[in-house]
């Protein structure tokens, strides 16, 4: 008698079983991307964005980086350097 030329009943198992581990490993991995990216949107947002997010920022406030909920606004922080006024 022959032996069967195709796979062998335990290297389709295996191979199952790899891609099974690959699956889990998958989703693993995008939801670590995915729970990152809420981070990184929260540390980049305007704190207290009722005061801080205006049109334009006045003489004593730095624009900031940091982005507001609503389109077009400006993050406006208190200025780091304030200026002395010259006599």
């Amino acid at each position: 008698m022959r032996k069967g030329q195709g796979l062998s009943v335990n290297m389709m198992i295996l191979i199952v079983l790899g891609l099974v581990i690959l699956l889990i490993s998958i989703v693993l991995v995008t939801k670590q991307f995915k729970k990152g990216d809420s981070t990184i949107t929260d540390a980049t947002k305007c704190p207290n964005q009722a005061t801080n997010c205006k049109t334009s920022c006045a003489a004593n406030e730095d624009q900031s980086f940091r982005t507001c909920d609503t389109q077009g606004l400006l993050c406006c922080l208190p200025s780091t350097n304030p200026t002395t006024p010259t006599p």
